[in-house]
C-alpha cells in the first residue's frame, strides 16, 4: 500500500507554524489562507499575505494586554488554586510571573541600574562639572572595588 504524505512545502510550514509564538503562528496561518483565496477576490496574493500576516497578531496584541484579560488570567490562575489543580508554589510562581510581565509591557524591562537601590547606583560625573567629558560608570559586581587599576600602580 501506498503512504500518502504532505508535500514537502506543507510539511515545512506546519513545523514553522508549531514552533512559532502563538502570534507568528496566527499570522503566518492566516496569510497563507489569505493569500490562496486571493485570486478568486481579484485581490494581489502578496499583499493580503502580509495584511492577514500583520493584521491578527496585531489585534491579539491589543486582546492579551488589555486590562480585562489581565484580570481574567488571574482569577483563573485562583481558580485552579482554588480546585486543588496546582500547587500554592506554582500559583504564587505563575502569579508573579504575570506580574512581571504585565508590568514590562506597561512600563518597559527594568535595567541593571534600575534594580539597584538608589544607594547603590553608580554615580556619573555630569558634562558641565567635568568640561564636557562624561566618564562611564565602574562596573558593579557587587565586590564594592571599582575599574582595575593600571598597570604600574
Amino acid at each position: 500500500m501506498h503512504d500518502v504524505q504532505p508535500p514537502g512545502w506543507l510539511k515545512s510550514w506546519i513545523v514553522t507554524s508549531l514552533a512559532s509564538t502563538v502570534y507568528a503562528s496566527v499570522g503566518v496561518s492566516t496569510g497563507a489562507v489569505l493569500f490562496l483565496i486571493a485570486e478568486r477576490f481579484g485581490g494581489q496574493p502578496w499583499a493580503w499575505f502580509f495584511a492577514g500576516a500583520c493584521i491578527p497578531p496585531g489585534l491579539m496584541a491589543l486582546l492579551d494586554t488589555s486590562d480585562w484579560m489581565f484580570r481574567r488570567r488571574l482569577r483563573n490562575l485562583k481558580r485552579l488554586f482554588d480546585e486543588d489543580l496546582i500547587s500554592r508554589e506554582q500559583y504564587e510562581e505563575h502569579r508573579k510571573r504575570a506580574m512581571d510581565w504585565r508590568a514590562d509591557r506597561l512600563y518597559g524591562r527594568p535595567t541593571a541600574s534600575a534594580a539597584l537601590p538608589r544607594s547603590q547606583s553608580p554615580r556619573r560625573k555630569s558634562a558641565v562639572a567635568s568640561g564636557g567629558k562624561v566618564e562611564p560608570a565602574p562596573p558593579t559586581d557587587g565586590s564594592g572595588a571599582g575599574p582595575p587599576a593600571p598597570d604600574g600602580e
